[in-house]
């Protein structure tokens, strides 16, 4: 079991210390010792979610679920140490979901529509390393209230018929 936390520790650490995406691209920065006002949408969010942040951490993985005016975050926090303590679970963040919300509005695509699920991870040197998912569904436990959502996104963010994935209920 050692060796495993050896290596996921040195994987933490490699993504930590990322600066460029996998094309060598700089990836979007904090400014982790003076945050500043910002109009990048993406930015907000990350500067939403640092108050939230324990003493100390390393990293912090951001998931944000989404459809038409309904946004569901949770985060999962890295702190030094080992086992379970090491990690911290925050659960809803509404003033992160109020930006993610607006982070969703600002990339809307109508050839795409709008992404269901971004994953936000913020690493210690304030870089943000994302992915948006426009096509899995965006909740993993449905009910009629999921259903209305996701039909009702569909008319607040449309995408093309052919854009629909097969689990969309609007197909």
């Amino acid at each position: 079991m050692a060796a495993i936390e050896r290596i996921m520790a040195k994987e933490n650490q490699r993504q930590a210390d990322q600066t460029t995406d996998d094309d060598g691209r700089p990836l979007p920065r904090l400014d982790l010792d003076d945050p500043a006002a910002t109009d990048d949408p993406l930015l907000r969010v990350g500067y939403a979610l640092l108050p939230h942040l324990p003493g100390g951490w390393l990293t912090a993985v951001l998931n944000v679920a989404a459809a038409a005016d309904d946004v569901r975050t949770w985060a999962m926090v890295t702190k030094p140490g080992v086992g379970p303590s090491r990690y911290e679970h925050l659960r809803y963040l509404p003033d992160v979901a109020a930006e993610a919300a607006a982070l969703r509005r600002s990339m809307y695509d109508p050839s795409r529509g709008a992404w269901y699920n971004l994953m936000l991870r913020l690493n210690a040197n304030g870089t943000l390393v994302t992915r948006f998912d426009h096509d899995g569904p965006p909740f993993l436990h449905w009910g009629a209230r999921e259903v209305e959502l996701v039909r009702r996104d569909q008319q607040l963010f449309p995408r093309p018929f052919d854009r629909l994935a097969t689990w969309h209920p609007a197909r």
